[in-house]
């Protein structure tokens, strides 16, 4: 038998993606009929899910479905911003200011270049 905790917590996870899929406009292509159906019902409160046969059926939907979720924003713009900010802090470090390899550590720097980097394309 499976905790019901460990199934509380599956299912707190099922509602969660549920929303995602449901905001960012993929639930009916990430999903088939029977799939979103069993998301839809297992994903209501009250729902005592100690079958391990469908917890193992709703990590494999979990899982699959979690492919079409895009990233948020501000993470792709940290991600953008860490490959600006590392080519100016070398150019920074290469012009003798010590004090730049505290911007790679920025969180707020990091989002502004890559805001910037996201509006205006590649580097």
């Amino acid at each position: 038998m499976v905790e019901l905790a460990e199934a509380e917590e599956l299912r707190r996870q099922v509602a969660l993606l549920r929303r995602k899929l449901i905001r960012q406009r993929v639930f009916h292509k990430a999903l088939t009929p029977i799939e979103r159906g069993i998301v839809y019902l297992t994903s209501r409160p009250g729902l005592k899910m100690t079958s391990e046969l469908l917890q193992g059926v709703l990590k494999a939907i979990i899982s699959r479905a979690s492919l079409w979720l895009q990233p948020s924003f501000v993470s792709r713009a940290l991600v953008a911003g860490c490959k600006r900010a590392l080519a100016n802090v070398r150019t920074a470090l290469l012009m003798g200011n010590k004090a730049a390899l505290s911007w790679s550590d920025d969180r707020q720097y990091l989002i502004l270049l890559g805001i910037h980097s996201l509006d205006s394309g590649p580097p």
